[in-house]
């Protein structure tokens, strides 16, 4: 996840070639969840970087019932860089306590 951001930091039209569109499965813990019209899970990496995860609908229910202390595997699809990483149409896969 942060050799993506660094990446993009570095080159965005580069990464944006190699990762726009691929999915990649990530485990994070001590996320932030963000509600709103769309429910977003974001993870600082230190500083200001931060990743989001635009969640799918579907997920509002096994979303409602996470703590951010636990860890949480995510798919999605890489969808863009402003100034921040971002992930679409994101799913959890599985929930450790």
């Amino acid at each position: 996840l942060q050799q993506i951001v660094k990446e993009y930091k570095d080159n965005a039209v580069a990464a944006e070639d190699k990762y726009k569109g691929r999915v990649f499965v990530i485990s994070i813990d001590n996320f932030d969840i963000d509600a709103g019209d769309q429910i977003n899970i974001k993870k600082n990496l230190g500083g200001i970087e931060t990743v989001w995860f635009a969640m799918d609908k579907g997920q509002k229910d096994v979303i409602a019932s996470l703590n951010k202390k636990q860890t949480i595997k995510i798919l999605g699809s890489v969808s863009k860089y402003y100034g921040s990483l971002w992930f679409d149409n994101c799913r959890i896969l599985e929930i450790d306590n």
